[in-house]
C-alpha cells in the first residue's frame, strides 16, 4: 500500500523531533556527569586542603 505524503512527512518529523530529543538528554546527561565530576574533585581538593 502506498502512504500518502501526509503521513510520511508525519513520520519523518517525528523521527528528527525524537532523534533531537535523545541527543538533548544524552548532551543533558553528560553535562550532568560533567558537573558531579566537577562537584567531587572540588570536595577531594577541599578534603586534602583540611587535613594538610
Amino acid at each position: 500500500m502506498i502512504e500518502p505524503i501526509e503521513r510520511i512527512n508525519l513520520n519523518v518529523n517525528y523521527d528528527t523531533y525524537h532523534t533531537q530529543n535523545v541527543k538533548h538528554q544524552r548532551t543533558n546527561l553528560r553535562n550532568i556527569i560533567n558537573a558531579v565530576s566537577c562537584i567531587s574533585i572540588t570536595a577531594l581538593i577541599n578534603v586534602e586542603h583540611i587535613y594538610q
